[in-house]
């Protein structure tokens, strides 16, 4: 038993990266081909995670399961609708190995206590919201090009932003009743962020990438304010660190 829970974390990763290659060489890619593609390989990894965080509590496992279902759902979508190979074939390895790392810590943290690195999961929690929001932006935007409302788009871009800040508010142990409120202020601010993003002719990656400096800095605010350390210089860090990426990345974008 020990030894298939061992490996789980490298099934997961090859589950979700056959499943990439399956979209690239089916042609033509109905939406009957591409859910059953997409959702049954992120239906097996979510139960076999699901079995790998075993005593840990339900909301916990819960949420460690889905984190790598949206991203490989984001993945299916991002690939689905961008024309450039390199940029798909990226994303399909990233992403996969980004699943490895992610159940190699869930193993460590509840199966080998004794190497698990205080706060590891939390960390490669993080950079899993932000490929989950990238991903989701960057289909989101490519949807805007060939013509959906802007209004469905825009809220659907905020309902995106929102379950990743929320994931992110479990993960650094805030509780509902203080998350709620900041759930709100994040739809409503991103919903805002999203509609005027999507006024400039940038790349979809671009406009992506915007939406995803915008949430770093927001989340590195809020995990400031609760965990007691706020303070005017690190909010003026995280402001000057976002001003700073924006600004390297108009000048180097690509426009559509």
């Amino acid at each position: 038993m020990f030894l298939l829970r061992r490996a789980i974390p490298y099934i997961s990763g090859l589950a979700i990266f056959a499943a990439f290659l399956l979209l690239f060489n089916i042609s033509p890619l109905t939406i009957y081909s591409f859910s059953a593609i997409g959702i049954i390989p992120v239906i097996f990894v979510s139960i076999i995670l699901w079995r790998l965080a075993g005593p840990l509590p339900k909301q916990e496992k819960l949420h460690l399961a889905l984190l790598p279902v949206f991203l490989s759902l984001g993945g299916f979508l991002f690939v689905s609708f961008n024309a450039v190979p390199l940029w798909n074939y990226a994303a399909a390895i990233g992403i996969s190995v980004l699943i490895v790392f992610f159940a190699e810590h869930i193993f460590t943290f509840v199966w080998n206590p004794a190497a698990y690195e205080p706060y590891s999961i939390e960390q490669i929690s993080r950079v899993l919201q932000y490929g989950i929001l990238f991903l989701f932006s960057s289909f989101i935007f490519f949807i805007i090009i060939v013509g959906l409302p802007f209004t469905i788009v825009s809220l659907a871009g905020a309902g995106a932003a929102v379950l990743c800040g929320i994931s992110f508010f479990i993960m650094q142990k805030i509780a509902p009743k203080d998350y709620y409120p900041l759930a709100l202020i994040l739809f409503f601010l991103f919903a805002q962020i999203f509609a005027v993003v999507a006024l400039f002719p940038f790349d979809p990656k671009v406009s992506a990438l915007i939406i995803m400096i915008a949430f770093y800095v927001f989340t590195g605010i809020v995990r400031q304010k609760f965990h007691r350390t706020e303070s005017l210089s690190r909010v003026q860090g995280y402001a000057a660190i976002g001003l700073a990426s924006l600004a390297l990345l108009l000048l180097t974008a690509r426009w559509r």
